[in-house]
């Protein structure tokens, strides 16, 4: 029994040296599986996003590096855990630090991924979007390019652009989530290596969709 109890004893003590998830690669580095199940990225994908993060986006502090934070994110998106279960996970205090670090994260990874359209080009699809009274939309216009698509505000055909990074070269496919256009989804999505599930959060929109007839 005294041997049982020192056994657990060690362990916890192991536990509170070390978080229990450790990305940053330099004691005790997690496996490659691990990384795949808990972020859907493989340990090379996840060297490759950190690399595109400069040291100004996210700052190395006492409570998390910038490999933590990114990681607390994707495992946060991948997974589904609440702010307490990834606070257990990462070995940090309380929920409201992990509210901030996953708005860092996310902070860091849109300003420096998503860069790739300049503002001129972006300021075009505003203009034209206002003219036609759909300047809340302009954002979509960088995919749904033909004049059909953009006044029913839908994705109809696949759309595709690119972008390179240093090491990787990305294509990005724009497939439609309409019901009448599953095919095309279909099409779409069947090419495609990882895949980001847009969901409206204006009010009332995802909670309708759940209704009869609808498709969410």
């Amino acid at each position: 029994m005294k041997e049982e109890l020192k056994n657990k004893d060690c362990k916890i003590h192991a536990l509170n040296q070390n978080p229990p998830l450790n990305f940053d690669d330099d004691e005790a580095p997690m496996s490659d599986l691990n990384y795949h199940v808990l972020t859907g990225l493989t340990r090379e994908q996840f060297n490759d996003l950190c690399s595109e993060i400069p040291p100004s986006a996210l700052r190395d502090t006492d409570i998390r590096t910038p490999r933590t934070t990114i990681a607390c994110l994707l495992v946060k998106l991948r997974l589904g855990l609440s702010h307490q279960a990834l606070c257990t996970l990462f070995s940090f205090e309380d929920k409201r630090k992990m509210s901030r670090i996953l708005d860092s994260a996310c902070t860091a990874i849109k300003r420096c991924l998503t860069r790739q359209v300049d503002k001129r080009t972006l300021e075009k699809y505003q203009n034209e979007a206002r003219e036609k009274s759909r300047e809340s939309w302009y954002l979509s216009w960088a995919l749904d390019t033909n004049e059909e698509e953009r006044e029913k505000r839908k994705t109809i055909e696949g759309g595709r652009a690119w972008f390179e990074t240093e090491k990787k070269h990305f294509i990005i496919l724009d497939a439609p989530g309409h019901k009448c256009f599953v095919p095309n989804m279909i099409g779409g999505a069947a090419q495609a290596d990882i895949a980001i599930l847009v969901i409206s959060t204006r009010k009332g929109e995802f909670e309708t969709g759940f209704g009869r007839g609808e498709q969410t």
